[in-house]
């Protein structure tokens, strides 16, 4: 069984109430290392339970949608007249990358090729008179 460490929790960047161990352990009341659901069933809010549960990458973004769609119908026929969970379930968030998830690097761009040599390379030179480049191969 999946168990979530608080080191896991604590690499994800938790919020001020959450970056230590000891405030970890004292908000959760929970043993450490917890399963998932320790995790759900301990005494912190929903909020704070998703968002470590989702970090862990025990619930994606997809399985909060789905549970939404879920207990959608029960809310709407409590409170018919609040679109606001209906609307929350039509968008697709842009999540930025994970900062413990790093890609991998792109493969190396491949060599420039050497320059000639600057005796090889030919400059024109102005004459005083016309203003036009001179060229001595010329007769």
């Amino acid at each position: 069984m999946m168990k979530i460490t608080i080191e896991q929790i604590l690499s994800y960047g938790p919020c001020g109430s959450y970056n230590t161990a000891e405030k970890i352990i004292r908000r959760t009341g929970i043993g450490w290392p917890a399963t998932p659901r320790c995790i759900w069933n301990c005494g912190i809010n929903r909020e704070h339970k998703l968002w470590a549960l989702c970090q862990a990458e025990v619930l994606t973004v997809s399985d909060v949608a789905a549970m939404a769609e879920i207990v959608l119908p029960v809310f709407e026929s409590l409170y018919p007249a609040d679109k606001r969970p209906r609307r929350a379930t039509q968008f697709q968030p842009i999540m930025p990358p994970r900062p413990h998830i790093i890609p991998p690097a792109p493969p190396p761009l491949p060599p420039l090729p050497p320059l000639p040599p600057l005796s090889t390379i030919v400059t024109p030179t102005l004459t005083s008179t016309v203003g036009w480049p001179s060229n001595s191969t010329r007769s």
